[in-house]
């Protein structure tokens, strides 16, 4: 259970980052609105047993002690891909899943992007991060393929994400 939070822990460092770089503290006087966020896309896929938890963000996003604990290089123009897979089981938050991962990764052009995958192993916490590089305006799309272990089923995704890095 210790090893599920702190993957829940990373992933949520991960998602949150992304929803904090654009937060302000501008404006005087006493009445302050805050800008609305549009709704962000969806991050996980329910495949029955399994939970796929994914997220495409800029590596400059994650905190250094992050990047420096993980090895991952920041800057406006890496991508960073976060993957967890997690079994569910009843009465829990579910169980971190080893994998053989796939990812693909191609610009509106139809170029393909070199991308570079590792699983990353924190005590029973499982999850993978891949790596891109990535242009101003660049839209990636990615298609990912994962079989957990613990099953003889393929999973299949496809997302895209806008990048801007200026």
């Amino acid at each position: 259970m210790h090893a599920v939070r702190r993957t829940l822990s990373f992933l949520t460092l991960l998602i949150a980052a992304g929803g904090l770089v654009g937060c302000s503290d501008e404006g005087g006087g006493s009445t302050r609105s805050m800008p609305q966020a549009p709704p962000a896309p969806a991050t996980s896929r329910d495949f029955g047993d399994h939970v796929l938890h994914y997220r495409a963000f800029r590596s400059d996003e994650i905190s250094p002690q992050i990047a420096r604990a993980h090895g991952l290089t920041r800057s406006r123009h890496r991508a960073l891909v976060n993957i967890a897979l997690v079994r569910k089981v009843p009465e829990t938050i579910g169980q971190p899943v080893r994998g053989e991962v796939g990812l693909a990764a191609r610009n509106l052009l139809g170029q393909q992007k070199s991308v570079s995958i590792r699983e990353i192993e924190d005590g029973e916490s499982i999850y993978y991060i891949a790596e891109t590089s990535v242009s101003h305006n660049e839209t990636v799309i990615f298609e990912l393929e994962i079989s957990p272990a613990d099953s003889d089923t393929t999973y299949r995704l496809s997302f895209s994400q806008q990048f801007h890095t200026r």
